[in-house]
């Protein structure tokens, strides 16, 4: 068995618990494993051997709030682990593959093509020194949660951030990522953002010289 697992969904910095895990696979048909995210937001799914690739991870928060990440290929080898986070970023990523009409079947999507697709979303939205898979499969991606007695990771508050920046414009937190993506925002490069994003690595526990 494949056994899929990472944190479960991020959304303001804070790791979703409580929230219900699925699948479905490549031809959107439900796989019968189910999960519920820890407190820390992390899940544990063990997929069947004979599941169909690529496989959808949805993740649904207690207030109805759904987010998505595509695991494009089957393991190389029975057994192994994946680490599959679900973040606003995967979401955007999946949402482009899976919610345009325009886009090919889902059956058709394979690990690269998503990566491709998180890549040029998240080279638009921070610019072009941040890697998509950061955000999706870093096994050091460590999300901001209750009790946590180390701070998040850098990746985690820069997704606090940019939801805080959404907040700020009024806009949804999924229509602001693709809005400022689209538009090449890189809001690694505005003094706004940088100095909003210090604040934020400061307030979450990063001593000064981590910051460089």
């Amino acid at each position: 068995e494949a056994k899929d697992h990472g944190e479960g969904g991020q959304l303001v910095g804070a790791a979703l618990a409580g929230a219900s895990v699925s699948a479905t696979d490549g031809n959107g048909t439900a796989i019968p494993v189910a999960a519920t995210t820890a407190n820390n937001g992390t899940y544990t799914l063990d997929l069947p051997k004979n599941a169909t690739y690529p496989v959808v991870l949805w993740v649904r928060a207690q207030d109805g709030t759904q987010i998505r990440t595509i695991i494009g290929d089957a393991p190389a080898k029975a057994g192994t682990s994946i680490t599959a986070h679900v973040t606003p970023i995967t979401e955007a990523a999946s949402s482009t593959l899976m919610d345009d009409p325009d886009a090919p079947p889902l059956s058709q999507v394979k690990g690269s093509d998503f990566k491709a697709t998180g890549q040029a979303i998240v080279t638009g939205l921070f610019g072009g020194s941040i890697n998509f898979e950061a955000f999706s499969e870093d096994p050091t991606f460590t999300p901001a949660a209750e009790g946590a007695t180390a701070p998040p990771s850098v990746t985690d508050t820069m997704l606090d951030t940019v939801a805080k920046a959404a907040s700020q414009s009024g806009s949804g937190l999924a229509d602001f990522v693709k809005t400022q993506s689209a538009a090449g925002a890189k809001l690694l490069q505005q003094p706004k953002f940088q100095v909003q994003l210090v604040g934020e690595l400061t307030k979450k526990g990063n001593p000064p010289e981590a910051l460089v």
